[in-house]
């Protein structure tokens, strides 16, 4: 360790590597402890949840006030009624009164509202999740990521109310069939303008997928023949 001509510190590639280890430890230290209070925090969480507080903390903070507003609106309902009922029930108090039982039902309407729609965001999450998994069981060689990306599969599934591993199947089913067709197509320009089939070779797969080998097949195609017409079918 040395100063500048400032007066600073500075220090040399070895010293400053041990600085470097030094607080890197210290931060993830800092990181993995738990505060002092977890296990009491852990336990409020718990209690709030057995009363139906759900959601992020945030959302429970906001559940938790609006639940200490209606309490004080209740308070504030019982008062104004043992006075109304003391003085005769007074015009006003009893305007005041009818104003806040009207607030409380619009907060209630406006709470159970919160609570519907929280339930249908769950249930909602856990029946995409629940399909995701079932589609990842029925096909487990396809990258469901990759195939939400894809544009062209997307089109096809916007607007269907059915399972994804539902959707896909029908996807697969319509696009053999596409190609089938144009299969079909081809052939028939081919044998027109040669006027004979040519030689096939069965070797090699050319990176078809087992279907389209048999789809191949079908069509009295070669692999090469049909993996090149599945490229110029995807250009167009």
């Amino acid at each position: 360790m040395a100063r500048n001509e400032k007066g600073e510190v500075v220090f040399d590639a070895d010293e400053q590597a041990k600085v470097d280890a030094i607080i890197q430890e210290r931060v993830a230290r800092v990181k993995t402890e738990k505060p002092a209070d977890y296990d009491e925090l852990v336990a409020i969480k718990d209690e709030l949840v057995a009363f139906n507080f759900t959601g992020t903390p945030a959302e429970i903070r906001a559940q938790v006030r609006a639940q200490r507003e209606e309490v004080q609106r209740q308070a504030q309902v019982k008062e104004l009624e043992a006075q109304a009922a003391e003085t005769g029930a007074s015009p006003a108090i009893l305007k005041e009164l009818a104003d806040l039982k009207k607030d409380m039902a619009e907060y209630k309407a406006e709470r159970e509202a919160t609570k519907a729609e929280q339930a249908k965001k769950q249930k909602e999450e856990a029946d995409i999740q629940a399909q995701f998994e079932a589609f990842d069981v029925a096909y487990p060689d396809v990258d469901r990521d990759a195939l939400l990306k894809d544009a062209k599969f997307m089109r096809f599934a916007k607007g269907k109310a059915m399972p994804l591993s539902e959707v896909y199947a029908d996807y697969v089913e319509l696009m053999d069939k596409a190609e089938i067709a144009a299969l079909a197509k081809a052939r028939d320009k081919e044998d027109r303008g040669t006027g004979s089939g040519k030689g096939r070779s069965d070797g090699g797969t050319c990176g078809l997928t087992p279907r389209q080998q048999e789809l191949a097949r079908e069509n009295n195609m070669d692999f090469k023949e049909y993996a090149d017409l599945l490229s110029n079918i995807k250009k167009g």
